[in-house]
């Protein structure tokens, strides 16, 4: 055989092994690039869907909370305030507390802090209203104790309680009112950090 077969044929063996291999490593790193950009596509469907159920529950229980407890913060200074039981009950984030590993996918960290200050202020706030309310018990108990009472002395001396637990339950009131009035706005902060956030993923 002569040289230029040879020649032609090692030629076209090296070529076909480049290109093939060229190819090969085109083609695999385009289905990575794709696979790559499905997964962050996904991701983000997750994150967005997450935070819009975030920002409902944040919205649902704020203006409940607003509705039931708020207003009456709001409008009852607290020399004016009697004792008074305000209903507590229930688990009110269980999709924040859920998905707690999704708030750090939130691109702006003033918007993080917000978030979960926010639902620190409100844990502290639930707090406040129970010991609230254990205070109100204690009234009530020490007022039915008086009512029941035929001595003068134990009488008197139950009105002494009674006046300085009155002062007691004042002086807490606005305490709640000073927390209630910065988790108004954090909340409104982190609202609107939230929002701004769904409306950025909603275009990528």
């Amino acid at each position: 055989m002569s040289g230029d077969f040879w020649s032609n044929t090692i030629s076209a063996l090296i070529s076909g092994f480049f290109g093939g291999g060229i190819i090969s490593l085109i083609t695999t790193y385009w289905t990575l690039k794709q696979k790559e950009k499905e997964e962050k596509k996904l991701e983000n469907i997750l994150v967005l869907n997450t935070l819009i159920s975030i920002r409902s529950e944040l919205s649902t229980v704020f203006n409940r909370y607003q509705n039931q407890i708020g207003n009456l913060l709001e409008n009852t200074p607290s020399r004016n305030v009697p004792p008074i039981y305000i209903p507590i009950s229930g688990d009110y984030f269980p999709i924040y507390r859920n998905n707690t590993n999704i708030i750090g996918k939130i691109s702006n960290e003033q918007t993080i802090e917000n978030l979960v200050f926010s639902y620190t202020l409100s844990s502290g706030l639930i707090d406040s209203l129970l010991f609230n309310n254990s205070l109100y018990e204690k009234f009530t108990a020490l007022t039915a104790e008086q009512r029941r009472s035929n001595d003068k002395s134990t009488f008197d001396k139950l009105s002494i309680e009674i006046d300085e637990l009155k002062i007691e339950i004042q002086d807490y009131w606005d305490k709640i009112r000073i927390s209630h009035y910065e988790l108004k706005r954090i909340a409104s902060l982190a609202y609107t950090g939230i929002t701004s956030e769904i409306d950025k993923r909603k275009n990528l």
